[in-house]
C-alpha cells in the first residue's frame, strides 16, 4: 500500500513539474508526457524504476506464499503460479523500460515496454 501511494505521489510530483515548466497542457496528458523532459524525467525514471522494483518483490512473496501455502499441490498450481511469476517479472521489467526510454527519445522501446 505505501509503495502504491509513492508511486502514485511520484506521478503526481511529474505532473506538477511539468505543468510549472510548461511542458505540457494541464487538461488530461498521457502519464507519459509528465516524465518527456527534464528535469521531471529523472523523477519519472526513479519513481518507475522504483514502482517495479517493489512490484518484483511483491511478486516473489506471492509466488513463495503460494508455495508454502500448497505444499502437496499438483503440477497445474505449480505451473500456474510459475507462470504468474515469469508474468510478473516481464511486466515489471517493462513498468522499467516505459520509464528509462522516454517517448520522444526510443518511441519503439517505450512502446514495447507498456506493452509488457
Amino acid at each position: 500500500s505505501s509503495g502504491i501511494n509513492a508511486e502514485y505521489g511520484g506521478l503526481i510530483v511529474c505532473y506538477c513539474m511539468a505543468v510549472s515548466f510548461k511542458h505540457i497542457e494541464a487538461a488530461f496528458p498521457y502519464i507519459s508526457d509528465t516524465g518527456t523532459f527534464p528535469p521531471e524525467s529523472c523523477v519519472f525514471t526513479m519513481c518507475l524504476s522504483c514502482g517495479a522494483a517493489v512490484a518484483a518483490a511483491i511478486f516473489t512473496l506471492k509466488y513463495l506464499h503460494v508455495i508454502q501455502y500448497n505444499r502437496q499441490c499438483n503440477k497445474a498450481v505449480t505451473c500456474v503460479n510459475t507462470s504468474a511469476l515469469v508474468f510478473g517479472y516481464i511486466a515489471a521489467f517493462g513498468l522499467m523500460m516505459v520509464g528509462a526510454f522516454q517517448e520522444t527519445n526510443v518511441l519503439s522501446i517505450h512502446v514495447t515496454g507498456a506493452m509488457m
